[in-house]
């Protein structure tokens, strides 16, 4: 990482721990260049959250829907609206999204 000096930073030197600490660096959980950190053991292409807890009645979000007339069971959305929750899928690679597909 590079730090420089601008014209309204002053006679201060900089703390660089303090910038390393703020950036998320030296937390010792990995991390690191490929992005994996946490995520160590998530494949490529692995289907992810499907076994998350449903949200509390507490949770804003749920509140936030209850609000504007939904009830647990209803669908979301217009026209129709989605039953189940989206589902995510890990993505690891640097290749843009659709890569590696024969077109």
């Amino acid at each position: 990482m590079t730090i420089s000096r601008g014209p309204k930073s002053g006679k201060r030197p900089v703390n660089e721990w303090a910038v390393r600490n703020a950036l998320g660096g030296n937390r010792g959980g990995g991390g690191g260049r490929d992005g994996a950190g946490a995520l160590k053991g998530i494949r490529e292409g692995e289907v992810v959250g499907h076994q998350a807890a449903k949200i509390a009645e507490d949770n804003i979000g749920y509140r936030l829907l209850a609000r504007m007339g939904w009830s647990e069971g209803d669908k979301i959305g217009l026209e129709g609206g989605i039953e189940v929750p989206i589902t995510a899928i890990m993505k690891k690679s640097k290749l843009g999204l659709g890569a590696g597909r024969g077109m």
